[in-house]
């Protein structure tokens, strides 16, 4: 049992960088309320039962070494888990069979790989029957001491197979035990080797620690939640004097694991949630003003009054654009033509523009900030704004679209974070357009 810990997990387990701080104080109630409900009926004991524990700094490099493995570990736990659902999406779909006998395909395969395993000889009969179910009993042997070396080396990556082939098909379970046993008893075995190897830095009452510190090495980096890991993992143990040596350890795995998670649903922090989209979206865009992102006066494409609007439905074949300024003789800007303003008339390419044009144009100016233009365009259900100076509203001085919003929006986010474009929220359409519809705009600060 773990209430601290658990209350950490929720604020940490949806980013891989950062903490969903407002979830705290709700996550330290419902701890408090489950913890003591489930505690009045089973009892208030650690998961594991005390055993006893001894390290010194001196085998501090070898937790750090520890956390190394546990990476290794983690990232064949990884690609293992997907690699088997993949596999087994990707079969099922070529053969057309029903998605309902996938869990019990990997369950036969499970039983088989079990089965395989305690044919082979008795060493492997154990690890057969410790890969099926939590594996917290024979976590609990291994902090005994009572686990043999053999079983402890094949151990994990017998676990990670089976548990693939169950949950990975899937079956109905979580990966948040399995996840600590292949940690532990990972642990247990490079304890044991240091052990046999270096009897005098590593005594057999040090192999538990370092069943320990891979429980939460290993799970901290998959999960990218090292506090939480770390807190659960020594309030089931009830051992607090790993702490110190458990930093170490998982620090390192977690560096080294880098941006794989064993959780595809995890975004890198707070700017990449759906929940907190809008606040950061609106913190950048009020730093961008519509002079740095319009297109120029000489790179708009514009259309005159007199033209017909067989001309419009070329350029719009032609760039992809649905909206072009109106301007005269003078270059003044008189309206603004969409294809909403023509879509009906295609058999009638002689009507003139100035026919179906709109001449109510909402504009901005260039030191308007990105957010007034994506305020003004949603509160008029416009996907283009031409830019006009302060001193002349109908100069038309530049061109701006939804499209080079979002765009300007994903480079900020991008470059403030120090990562790649990132398009998973944000998806980028084309002038005038919306997910999932046709294209419809108008024009767009009222002159």
């Amino acid at each position: 049992m773990a209430p601290l810990g658990g209350a950490i997990l929720a604020a940490e387990i949806l980013y891989r960088q950062d903490f969903e701080t407002e979830v705290i104080v709700p996550a330290f109630l419902a701890s408090v309320i489950g913890y003591s409900i489930f505690g009045l009926v089973e009892g208030f004991e650690p998961v594991f039962a005390s055993c006893t524990t001894f390290w010194n700094v001196s085998q501090i490099p070898l937790f750090i070494l520890l956390g190394v493995v546990s990476t290794a570990v983690g990232l064949i736990y990884i690609n293992t888990f997907y690699g088997a659902n993949r596999v087994f999406k990707e079969v099922f779909a070529q053969f057309n069979l029903p998605n309902h006998l996938r869990p019990l395909t990997g369950a036969f395969l499970t039983g088989v790989f079990v089965l395989a395993l305690a044919a082979f000889s008795p060493e492997t009969a154990i690890v057969g029957l410790a890969s099926l179910g939590t594996g917290y009993g024979f976590t609990q042997l291994a902090l005994y001491n009572m686990l043999p070396i053999g079983v402890l080396l094949i151990l994990p990556f017998a676990k990670i197979l089976t548990t693939s082939l169950t949950i990975g098909s899937g079956g109905s379970g979580g990966i948040f035990a399995p996840g600590l046993m292949i940690g532990g008893v990972m642990g247990g075995a490079f304890g044991s080797l240091l052990h046999l190897a270096l009897p005098g830095i590593v005594p057999a009452e040090s192999v538990p620690v370092f069943i320990v510190i891979g429980m939460i090495a290993l799970f901290g980096a998959v999960s990218h939640a090292p506090i939480a890991v770390m807190i659960m993992v020594v309030e089931m143990t009830g051992d607090f004097s790993l702490l110190m040596p458990a930093m170490g350890a998982v620090s390192v795995s977690v560096l080294l694991i880098g941006q794989a998670t064993l959780f595809r649903e995890q975004v890198q922090d707070r700017s990449w949630s759906a929940a907190h989209r809008d606040e950061y979206m609106i913190e950048i865009l009020q730093d961008i003003h519509v002079d740095d992102v319009m297109v120029p006066h000489d790179r708009i494409v514009a259309v005159s009054p007199d033209d017909n609007i067989g001309r419009v439905f070329r350029l719009i074949d032609k760039t992809l654009h649905t909206g072009f300024p109106v301007v005269d003789g003078e270059e003044k800007l008189v309206g603004i033509i969409a294809l909403d303003d023509i879509r009906d008339n295609r058999m009638n390419d002689e009507l003139p523009v100035k026919n179906v044009m709109s001449s109510r144009v909402f504009t901005v100016h260039h030191a308007c900030t990105l957010r007034d233009a994506l305020n003004l365009m949603v509160e008029h259900d416009i996907h283009h704004l031409p830019v006009v100076p302060v001193d002349d509203p109908r100069l038309l001085s530049g061109f701006i679209t939804r499209t080079d919003i979002m765009k300007a929006y994903v480079r900020r986010a991008s470059q403030s974070t120090g990562r790649g474009h990132h398009t998973g929220f944000v998806t980028l359409i084309e002038p005038g357009t919306t997910a999932g519809k046709k294209p419809d705009s108008k024009g767009m600060t009222e002159n």
